[in-house]
């Protein structure tokens, strides 16, 4: 998300640098490919260096933005102290959890609940991806005078229908033709309830034999055993499709029937989102902003409940289908007129301009009409 808001951002008001608590890894890479400096702190998870908290605020004072946003808990913690330190600067927080599950470290755990005390006094606006991020951090004592909702956005020029990629994708992955294909994408995580979709195909396998499902995201690989092992055990081996990382997420999409998100805890979730701007109608667990973000276009399940999953992938699969694609053209409007990238890019630019200017003692009005503010703005991620 922070890439896509970064390629729509108007570069005529804002400048923006990045600096990556660990390595630049891909994305940082591609946001230099847009133009935009990135650095890393090279900070590593299981013994963070003290040093480069030192370098951060030198690099904070030695080129002042007027706003630093920082992204999730641990840049929110380190980004506050090294703006205190370097002068003052305002600094707006990013919350993109739905919740604190039981499954992150304990060091995550201590600075998030930290965090909601810091919240108070050291951050100037606190950006929560959904309704539900904002609710579970409120009651661990996140200051809700600060905190602001703006959800996740989508490009809808990359996310798109495109019906001719359908035929070449499933080729590729020799895949029938009028094969109904159940998607799903996340990264191998507790959260995203992998068992719980596996146990479903199982059941749906049983009524449609011919469904295939095509899975991807970091750790989503035959070589995971435990993936591979629920899969083999519910001997789905041959109808399922583990393809790990992929760039070509649209075209997936295009190829598929249907998207499924299984998690039993999200915020707000991109891979519904970007299912429906491509015009494939979802199946979503009832977590996070889940039910809000596909409102009437698709189905909502209890989480956790895979003959519940089942039931619903089965119903939309067994629609006419013409039926199940006025219904992900639905999807595709409700994108377009909620959650459209460039909508998202201006509230996040809004508001930190607002967050600029009152560091700056000035008010909204004194700014000439379209002037703008030519603001300098750092992202620690």
């Amino acid at each position: 998300m922070l890439m896509r808001l970064m390629s729509a951002t108007d570069r005529t008001r804002f400048d923006a640098d990045v600096i990556s608590m660990m390595t630049i890894g891909t994305t940082g890479e591609r946001i230099r490919e847009m133009g935009f400096p990135v650095r890393s702190l090279d900070l590593s998870r299981s013994f963070p260096n003290p040093a480069a908290f030192f370098r951060i605020v030198a690099w904070l004072r030695r080129d002042p933005p007027d706003v630093l946003a920082t992204w999730m808990y641990h840049a929110n913690f380190l980004g506050s102290l090294a703006a205190s330190f370097a002068g003052g600067i305002p600094v707006v927080w990013g919350l993109h959890h739905g919740h604190i599950d039981a499954f992150e470290r304990r060091r995550t755990h201590l600075i998030a609940r930290l965090c909601g005390r810091m919240s108070h006094r050291m951050a100037a606006k606190v950006i929560c991806c959904s309704r539900h991020t904002l609710d579970e951090h409120v009651l661990l004592g996140y200051d809700p005078a600060k905190m602001v909702v703006i959800r996740n956005g989508f490009d809808l020029t990359v996310f798109r229908p495109d019906r001719s990629a359908r035929s070449q994708v499933r080729r590729q992955l020799e895949i029938e033709e009028n094969a109904p294909v159940l998607f799903l994408a996340g990264r191998f995580h507790p959260q995203k309830d992998y068992p719980n979709f596996v146990a479903a195909a199982a059941l749906v396998h049983r009524r449609m034999p011919a469904a295939r499902f095509v899975l991807c995201g970091h750790g989503v690989t035959w070589e995971n055993q435990a993936l591979a092992s629920w899969i083999d055990a519910a001997g789905l081996r041959e109808s399922f499709r583990l393809l790990g990382p992929r760039q070509d997420v649209p075209q997936l999409l295009n190829a598929s029937d249907l998207a499924c998100s299984s998690s039993f805890g999200e915020g707000f979730s991109l891979t519904i989102g970007e299912a429906m701007s491509c015009g494939v109608p979802c199946v979503v667990t009832d977590v996070g902003d889940s039910a809000f973000e596909v409102g009437r276009t698709g189905q909502v399940v209890p989480r956790s409940d895979p003959e519940a999953l089942a039931a619903a992938c089965v119903e939309l699969l067994e629609m006419p289908a013409e039926q199940r694609l006025n219904l992900g053209r639905r999807a595709r409007r409700r994108i377009e007129d909620n959650f459209e990238l460039s909508q998202v890019t201006a509230q996040y630019q809004e508001l930190y301009e607002s967050v600029a200017l009152d560091a700056k003692g000035w008010d909204t009005g004194d700014r000439v009409p379209g002037a703008g503010l030519r603001q300098k703005s750092e992202i620690l991620r």
